[in-house]
């Protein structure tokens, strides 16, 4: 007996889609975005400096690098709802967690095991994961949609939770959103969550095309790890890659700290991360987009110089106002960069290894993790983020260097 089909009148799978990017940004607005709010009241609280508090940042990393190869087999072999919503549930144990922790090594602790979890397990290789398994001919654009989550997340959970903050103190605010992810959050997911097509009811959109016009055909040879490891593009993809992770993870744990310097306000601070979240939202949807009509490499090269030019004018004094301007060109940078890893692995392997890949090149962004206590460590010692600053373009122009290897391939697609 044939399932019943859902009756809507757009694809089905943008549902799936768009879900699991609000999860994706759930977890990840209260995990990283809203992170930096979090500085303050602990350096008050356990008597810690700015760089002993972006250690929980450099383990969450850390810890989710060593998961995210385990996380991708696991998207490959079980249903996604599932594996999403445990990150889900790990991240609310965490969360409550915290609120009893009396010193900041168990802060980081929960960081590398619980927090790790979360957003290694409810972050964006399900989303993308989701996007090569519903989409074929508009798979750039799906993946971009798919790496949203984080803009989603950083651009309406700090505001939130500003507010309890403000009105309730850090631990009352851990308490209320590891109740809105076991209660809400989790019974959605796995309500609405379906990992392909078939698992839902629904046929799978039309194929894509080459830009010869010929229908794309998945390949019948197993794509082994060591035929992975042999490919080219996984090793550019994570050179190019690393620097610009460290650069970001450095700046965001610490961009309510760098207004702090400038004589802004939590509340201000959190507008900016706001619109750096709004700006790669943006960027995203629009880098998806361009991922499937222009070479990958020049993709690249734009956003880096969006990243760089911005990291430059952040050396200087400005007004809020300039800032703001200023934070949401290095966003459009940043957003950038989720999508075309997500389009570069898709068009260099079949989407039967998906998963995998994308969990091998997740796993090497640990390097980024010493990003944020790095920033932190040398505005302790200098009073200053320009260090930093100045070390972050260096390390991107470098790294803009390797993407010129990048060998251009039609993506391949399964049946």
């Amino acid at each position: 007996m044939m399932r019943k089909k859902f009756n809507t009148p757009w694809y089905w799978g943008w549902n799936v889609l768009v879900f699991s990017v609000l999860v994706q940004g759930f977890t990840f607005g209260l995990l990283f975005s809203s992170f930096a709010l979090w500085v303050a009241p602990w350096m008050e609280a356990f008597d810690g400096s700015r760089a002993e508090i972006m250690f929980a940042i450099m383990f969450a990393q850390i810890g989710g690098a060593i998961a995210s190869p385990f996380v991708g087999q696991a998207l490959d072999r079980f249903p996604t709802r599932i594996v999403m919503s445990g990150g889900v549930a790990a991240f609310a144990c965490g969360a409550v967690l915290l609120t009893f922790t009396t010193a900041l090594w168990q802060i980081s602790a929960i960081y590398l095991v619980f927090m790790a979890l979360g957003m290694t397990m409810a972050g964006p290789m399900g989303s993308q994961a989701l996007a090569t398994r519903w989409f074929q001919a508009n798979r750039g654009l799906a993946i971009g949609i798919a790496t949203t989550g984080t803009a989603v997340g950083g651009a309406t959970m700090p505001l939130l939770s500003a507010w309890l903050l403000e009105g309730y103190g850090w631990q009352t605010t851990h308490l209320v959103v590891a109740s809105v992810a076991i209660l809400v959050v989790v019974p959605l997911a796995m309500l609405i969550i379906k990992t392909t097509p078939d698992e839902a009811g629904v046929d799978i959109e039309p194929a894509s095309f080459t830009s010869t016009g010929e229908a794309v055909q998945a390949e019948t040879e197993e794509w082994t790890l060591a035929r992975i490891f042999r490919e080219r593009n996984l090793w550019v993809t994570i050179i190019a890659f690393i620097s610009p992770m460290i650069v970001i993870s450095g700046f965001m744990a610490n961009m309510a700290s760098y207004g702090a310097d400038a004589g802004i306000s939590a509340r201000r601070a959190a507008t900016l991360i706001s619109a750096l979240s709004l700006a790669m939202f943006f960027s995203k949807l629009v880098f998806g987009s361009l991922a499937d009509r222009f070479d990958h490499r020049i993709l690249y090269g734009v956003g880096m110089a969006m990243i760089v030019s911005s990291l430059g004018l952040l050396t200087d004094t400005h007004g809020y106002t300039a800032l703001v301007a200023i934070i949401i060109l290095m966003g459009a940078g940043i957003g950038s960069m989720l999508p075309l890893v997500g389009a570069i692995v898709s068009t260099s392997f079949d989407t039967r290894a998906f998963g995998r890949v994308l969990g091998l090149v997740y796993m090497t962004f640990s390097f980024a993790a010493v990003g944020a206590p790095l920033a932190g460590a040398i505005r302790d010692q200098t009073g200053s983020y320009n260090g930093f600053l100045y070390f972050s373009m260096v390390i991107i122009a470098i790294s803009t260097v390797s993407i010129f290897w990048l060998r251009v391939q039609p993506k391949q697609v399964s049946d």
